[in-house]
């Protein structure tokens, strides 16, 4: 309900705690979700349902000046894409200090899926997630992607286990992909 209410560059402050919940981003420009605590305490649950968080502002510039920083974000399913977060032409968003863990998609990125998409991603972890197509993260036509990780470990996927680019430049900077699974189908 905050995130619908904010106004572009509001700031929504979550307190420490588990929120189950699946977000639709509003098409608001700059704003910033930000947990009080860290990635221990701050958890936004799926509950199994659909993505965690859904962006998809087609319709919308989205700047650097929105972020998502300090969240677990968990147990999120996605039919198609994004089981934790999906982003849908996006531009430039921050995401850090994020644990993206335990999520699924039947077909692109259980962690994270982006489509025409280019963010920042810095000090966060992709974790245990679950996929056909880059079960960690899913990259479709996007571009100028920054990623400073932790770790990519993920799993069940036919393709690209951590990272699957697909038309996608993607650079890593200072990144730990190791542990990932790629399932041959017989």
């Amino acid at each position: 309900a905050a995130l619908t209410a904010a106004n572009a560059t509001d700031t929504v402050l979550v307190q420490p705690g588990t929120y189950t919940e699946n977000i639709i981003w509003p098409e608001t420009n700059g704003i910033k979700l930000i947990s009080a605590g860290d990635s221990s305490n701050t958890i936004i649950d799926g509950g199994g349902n659909t993505s965690v968080i859904t962006i998809d502002l087609s319709s919308t510039t989205i700047d650097s000046n929105t972020i998502i920083d300090g969240f677990k974000i968990t147990n999120g399913f996605a039919s198609l894409k994004g089981g934790g977060i999906q982003l849908d032409s996006v531009s430039n968003m921050l995401i850090k200090n994020t644990l993206v863990e335990n999520n699924s998609s039947s077909f692109y990125g259980g962690g994270v899926s982006c489509f025409y998409s280019s963010p920042t991603i810095k000090s966060s972890s992709i974790k245990n997630n679950n996929s056909n197509l880059g079960a960690g993260i899913y990259f479709s036509n996007s571009s100028n992607v920054i990623i400073n990780l932790t770790t990519i470990n993920s799993n069940n996927a036919t393709k690209g286990g951590g990272v699957y680019a697909d038309e996608s430049p993607v650079n890593f900077y200072d990144s730990n992909i190791n542990n990932n699974i790629v399932m041959i189908p017989a």
